[in-house]
């Protein structure tokens, strides 16, 4: 994306996000592309790449909106005074829906992700260490409360993640990820739920 502090550029580039995103909803990533977009806002393709390079660097940015509204919605759950193992709960519930956003939004098929992987590697990234971040405050803050034990706040952390990420893969391995179904995101919280409860039994005091 183009950095410019002006605030009418700023207008411009959520208005673009906006519409892009409508579109990739609808369409997805491979089939929609510059011109659509520019379309759908009554701009000329030449103005949409002032403010974007292609149609990946907004997809990206559409993804890093949705990473950012994650994030809130976890770190607003924080300020309850809810439980742990709640809060687990909430963040798989959650992660999950995320995951059937970004499917949506892209809807590639299991060949396709693999060929835009490299271009979206650092995105993914950055948001696994933010999910770091944020189950070691859940943790920490299970422990403050009395809750959980004192325990290795990073390492379980990332556990807690790894085993999350194992279960989406199992189930992408064995269904290819554009035929997935209702019943399939059904499963995979009905798992991702278990492990949060079993998790926080683990470590209860």
């Amino acid at each position: 994306m183009v950095e410019n502090s002006n605030s009418g550029n700023s207008d411009k580039t959520v208005i673009i996000l906006a519409a892009a995103q409508k579109r990739f909803a609808h369409y997805g990533l491979l089939k929609t592309t510059m011109n659509d977009i520019a379309e759908d806002i009554g701009m000329s393709k030449a103005s949409l790449y002032y403010y974007f390079a292609d149609k990946e660097t907004i997809f990206q940015d559409v993804i890093r909106k949705e990473q950012r509204e994650f994030v809130n919605q976890i770190e607003k759950f924080l300020s309850d005074k809810v439980s742990g193992e709640e809060l687990l709960i909430t963040y798989v519930k959650k992660r999950l829906s995320y995951f059937q956003t970004f499917l949506n939004l892209s809807k590639l098929s299991s060949d396709s992700i693999k060929g835009i992987k490299p271009i979206f590697s650092q995105l993914f990234e950055n948001f696994k260490h933010e999910e770091v971040t944020l189950l070691k405050k859940i943790i920490k803050n299970g422990i403050e409360n009395g809750e959980f034990e004192k325990v290795n706040v990073t390492e379980i952390s990332e556990l807690f993640i790894s085993l999350i990420q194992g279960l989406r893969s199992n189930l992408i391995i064995r269904k290819e990820l554009e035929n997935l179904d209702k019943k399939d995101y059904q499963i995979l919280e009905k798992q991702f739920i278990n492990v949060a409860k079993i998790f926080s039994k683990g470590i209860k005091k």
